[in-house]
């Protein structure tokens, strides 16, 4: 059973990462099945759970290639795992099985999408050296049940001048279902948080500049205790 959930986080910020401090809290509340929590990347003094101190890179997607790699590389690491990002939020009690979103056939998703934009870049170049390009594309913002020995086979492969997103390797790296299609769980700081929160599903995912307004009011009113990985 997994039990360990990873946030990988970039560089400092001028909040000391009160985004994760609250991603954490509401795993704490609302995903019991997660008994410990691990962070790679710039660790904040007050986070408790397993540290893995990494020197952030300039680039998020190189940043979390990095991340992933020392992760999936460190004799300790569990086989399997729940990755996180620092801005995702579960809003309703999660059990077993975990539940899996997807955004539709990547190829039709990502037409819609500005080809220039850096998260589209390596969403597609990621798909298209994995091959899944006509597969539902695992990009939704919410956490993914990953394989660690699949993920680390995954990564001394791909090509390290190629930009890369990890939600794109889901089929090669998934310890979880391909789930369905609900929507994006991404709201920034032009979309409609009442939208978001309407979507069928029990996460929500930000941006520094949603979370400077009302959905990190929101997120902050519903969890206001800390949680065991605190100090």
């Amino acid at each position: 059973m997994t039990r360990t959930a990873l946030w990988i986080v970039g560089g400092p910020t001028d909040d000391d990462r009160s985004d994760l401090r609250y991603s954490l809290r509401s795993a704490h509340v609302n995903a019991p099945c997660v008994t410990e929590a691990w962070v790679v990347g710039d660790v904040p003094r007050w986070f408790a759970g397993v540290a893995m101190p990494l020197p952030p890179k300039q680039e998020k997607f190189g940043n979390q290639a990095a991340s992933l790699a020392a992760f999936v590389n460190y004799p300790g690491a569990p086989k399997t795992f729940w990755l996180w990002n620092d801005d995702m939020y579960a809003l309703e009690p999660i059990t077993k099985p975990y539940p899996a979103f997807h955004l539709g056939p990547a190829a039709a998703y990502l037409a819609n999408r500005n080809p220039n934009n850096t998260w589209v870049k390596a969403v597609k170049a990621t798909a298209e050296w994995c091959g899944t390009m006509d597969l539902p594309l695992h990009e939704a913002h919410v956490p993914l049940l990953l394989d660690t020995t699949k993920l680390r086979d995954l990564l001394d492969t791909y090509p390290t001048d190629r930009p890369f997103a990890v939600g794109a390797t889901y089929h090669q790296t998934r310890a979880g279902d391909i789930g369905v299609n609900a929507g994006n769980a991404k709201c920034s700081g032009g979309d409609s948080l009442t939208e978001k929160l309407s979507l069928p599903m029990p996460y929500l995912s930000g941006n520094p500049e949603s979370w400077a307004g009302t959905l990190g009011s929101y997120v902050k009113q519903l969890f206001p205790e800390p949680s065991r990985w605190e100090r």
